[in-house]
């Protein structure tokens, strides 16, 4: 999530890189963006999210 859809594509792609931490400080320090990720973890058959940034205060 992000003001701009240019934004949101260019940050789908760093994320792509990016640890889960480095996300979730990006976040913190720009407010107007959010982060849904669906981590792959190859030991768990189960489906986590974790909501960082405009996602936790939307609910």
């Amino acid at each position: 999530l992000a003001p701009t859809g240019a934004l949101s594509d260019a940050l789908s792609t760093a994320w792509m890189i990016m640890t889960p931490e480095a996300i979730v400080r990006y976040c913190q320090q720009h407010p107007a963006t959010g982060a849904l990720l669906l981590p792959n973890d190859s030991s768990d058959k189960s489906l986590s999210v974790e909501r960082f940034g405009m996602f936790i205060e939307r609910g």
